[in-house]
Formats: C-alpha cells, structure tokens, sequence
C-alpha cells in the first residue's frame, strides 16, 4: 500500500511538468551596409530621397526584397546595382 500510494505521488509530479516549445520569428528586416572609398558619397536607395554617407559602420534597414541602389561621388555615378536582401540579412555595397 505504501508503494503505491508512493508511486502514485510520482506520477502526479511527472504530469504535472510541461515542456514548453515555441517558434520565435524575427521581424522583417534587412540591412546594407557601404564599403570601400569612404569620402562623402550621396547614396540613393530604391528612388527615395538622397542622404550623405560617411560613416563606415553605419547599416541602413531595409525590408526584404529587390532594391535598387545608386551611389554618388562628387555627382558622378560610381554603383548602380540591384540587390536583394533577405530577412535578417547584411548585404555590403563596395564602393570603389
């Protein structure tokens, strides 16, 4: 009788423990980061309005997808490309 009422006890216990399990997604977000030639470069990302660069750490957040970049030394075309970005991704643009 004792055992039982023992191994009763256990078995409550046990059951009583869950494991929990989730899936944790991160927010969509890309990155690019410019590197090379580090002078004053305006940079134009997918026809949106031009911004100076020259900081050489600097990322800049994307959402995932194409993108179409055009950088700019002294008004003259130095990188027209387009990249695709994915989700929690840092792609780098090396400026010559």
């Amino acid at each position: 009788m004792k055992y039982v009422l023992f191994f009763s006890l256990i078995v409550c216990l046990v059951s009583c423990y869950s494991y929990n399990t989730g899936v944790v997604q991160k927010s969509e977000q890309g990155f690019i980061k410019f590197i090379g030639a580090y002078d004053t470069l305006k940079i134009v990302i997918d026809t949106g309005g031009a911004f100076i660069h020259h900081d050489k750490t600097k990322l800049y957040q994307v959402m995932p997808g194409n993108h179409e970049i055009k950088v700019y030394r002294n008004d003259k075309l130095v990188v027209d490309r387009v990249l695709f970005v994915d989700n929690q991704m840092t792609m780098e643009v090396n400026v010559p």
